[in-house]
């Protein structure tokens, strides 16, 4: 599955940020040379779609909602149907969507949420809020808690949150940091425990990581064979082979 740019041109002279809203979701079952929509145009900015790696028909998206304006379309939506039926199963209000998406592959049921608040005015931005945090699943999406032991507190200066687990040990997952208005980078954070408790690893100056736009899509990700390998990608790139202890910029 997949997230489609839009082909309304309404909604191209409506952005002038570079960020332009999607139709929704579309699925191919042909390796990509044919696709049809399965719903959730309403979502329009979506962070990313999980397909569970044990059944394919259950599919979970982060969706981020409109740009401009509050809408209810954000949070994460989830179908156990291939993507023919869509249900909203983790909201927390009309500012707040969820931004990246993550799933333990040994145990599916275990489901983490990168919750972030952005609205975008004519006249200025909110881009930070107390709503945004982790949030973690152990039933399939059923139920929700935030995962707060060891991660600064969620407040009016939280920002975007990237995340990221393991294939090849699940119980350690990454997390990248920002705060304030412009999304400055802050930090790296590391759980051993599948999200009980995590602590800080990074020490190095990374803020070239989101330099200019690149906390639109800066993101974390994790070897899947090596769960010391991370990557912290943005507008510039840093790796680290132990663990987060130390990090090279490879740009």
């Amino acid at each position: 599955l997949h997230s489609f740019p839009p082909r309304r041109s309404s909604d191209l002279a409506s952005s002038n940020t570079g960020a332009f809203p999607g139709t929704g979701i579309y699925k191919t079952i042909d390796g990509g040379n044919t696709w049809n929509y399965t719903g959730l145009d309403e979502t329009q900015y979506i962070g990313r779609v999980v397909v569970d790696p044990q059944n394919s028909n259950n599919v979970y998206v982060a969706a981020m909602g409109h740009m401009y304006g509050k809408n209810i379309e954000r949070g994460v939506y989830k179908s156990t149907d291939g993507g023919t039926n869509w249900q909203n199963i983790f909201f927390l209000n009309d500012s707040t969507g969820c931004i990246d998406l993550a799933i333990n592959p040994q145990n599916p049921n275990k489901l983490y949420a990168a919750m972030w608040t952005r609205v975008r005015y004519p006249w200025g931005r909110q881009y930070t809020g107390p709503t945004a945090g982790i949030y973690r699943s152990i039933d399939g999406g059923s139920s929700w808690s935030q995962l707060t032991n060891g991660l600064p507190p969620s407040n009016n200066n939280t920002g975007k949150i990237a995340i990221s687990v393991s294939e090849s040990n699940p119980d350690i997952i990454y997390a990248a940091w920002s705060l304030g208005a412009g999304n400055t980078f802050d930090n790296v954070y590391k759980s051993l425990d599948g999200g009980d408790t995590w602590f800080l690893v990074n020490v190095t100056d990374m803020s070239s990581y989101y330099n200019s736009f690149g906390w639109y899509f800066g993101n974390i990700r994790v070897d899947p064979n090596d769960p010391d390998v991370v990557y912290v990608v943005g507008f510039n790139c840093y790796k680290s082979t132990d663990g987060g202890v130390n990090w090279f910029d490879i740009t």
